[in-house]
């Protein structure tokens, strides 16, 4: 039986990943990225895909992991892309193929929809290998300067720098952490006071939220 590991993927700023150029030569497929859970999916022939369980129910499929019992994780962005939109045609139910689209463009369409962002994916390379994803939401590394043991909370620092970055909840995640742990923390950049807006802890993986204890 084979076994499957979930795929890496580098966050990049969002204005690296407006700045993007699609077309025939940009040398990547871009795809929306979608906010779900990670599932690898039996379609049934023997195939299986790379998906994200979303919280109606719908799998949206981004990429090919078997078709017919071989293996394509070794084959390139560009051949499993091909093969894969060929076997949508055979999915039913609650399943589709995720969108592709050009660059920066597509990045910035997505956003105003109300979408989660895009991941990049080189045309020439296996499975997992130098994806790259931007969503609408940054990635900020913060040090805890304080602890609120009464509700809960933590006061962030920028890591970096030290700089207040303001208050986070953390609940059940409270006792897993002290005055100098690091968290990955996700918001829609800083307000003008230099404040995370909208932080959240990162959920890319159970335990990826807390970068040192």
């Amino acid at each position: 039986m084979i076994a499957f590991t979930k795929p890496k993927l580098e966050s990049v700023p969002l204005a690296t990943g407006l700045a993007w150029r699609g077309g025939n030569s940009s040398g990547w497929l871009f795809q929306e990225k979608s906010d779900g859970c990670h599932e690898f999916v039996d379609v049934g022939g023997f195939s299986s895909v790379n998906a994200e369980r979303m919280r109606s129910g719908e799998f949206v499929v981004n990429d090919l992991i078997t078709l017919q019992g071989q293996d394509m994780r070794g084959e390139s962005t560009l051949l499993r892309w091909n093969e894969l939109d060929g076997l949508a045609s055979t999915f039913r139910g609650n399943i589709r193929l995720c969108r592709i689209g050009q660059g920066g463009e597509f990045l910035e369409h997505l956003l105003r929809e109300g979408g989660e962002g895009v991941v990049a994916k080189p045309l020439l390379a296996p499975f997992g290998s130098g994806w790259l994803k931007c969503k609408r939401s940054q990635v900020f590394l913060c040090a805890i300067g304080g602890l609120d043991h009464h509700n809960g909370t933590v006061e962030l620092l920028d890591a970096a720098t030290g700089q207040r970055r303001g208050k986070l909840a953390l609940r059940s995640r409270f006792d897993h952490v002290r005055v100098g742990s690091v968290l990955k923390i996700e918001a829609f950049g800083l307000t003008e006071r230099g404040m995370l807006r909208e932080a959240r802890i990162c959920n890319d993986s159970p335990t990826s939220w807390l970068v040192s204890y």
